[in-house]
């Protein structure tokens, strides 16, 4: 064998493996959506049950579906740029709000 057709080979090989990490990283993401999925149905059943829970409850039940289906849906018609921000400032809020109760020090500088 030549030392090119060893360098192509070891090549396709690297890819293959990193094809495959990619495409089980991607199945693992999966099935953590569908465990939420199926523990958000739970709830949302048991929700049904009490006739006097709230249409506010019933939604928060259903948010994470509701939005990985309007995402997956209609998420290419978006297209202002404030939505975008206004939805990663929310969950950036959230992120330092809960390390500030872990006694976690708010960074010197946010790179964005």
């Amino acid at each position: 064998r030549t030392s090119a057709v060893a360098g192509a080979e070891l090549k396709l090989k690297n890819a293959d493996k990193r094809h495959t990490n990619d495409m089980q990283e991607n199945l693992d993401g999966e099935r953590v959506k569908l465990k939420n999925v199926e523990r958000e149905y739970t709830k949302y059943k048991q929700a049904l049950t009490n006739k006097n829970e709230s249409i506010d409850v019933l939604l928060g039940i259903a948010k994470s579906a509701l939005s990985e289906m309007l995402d997956r849906e209609h998420g290419h018609t978006v297209i202002d740029q404030k939505i975008f921000r206004a939805h990663a400032q929310a969950f950036e809020q959230e992120f330092f709000e809960d390390m500030r109760r872990l006694n976690v020090r708010d960074p010197d500088v946010l790179t964005r």
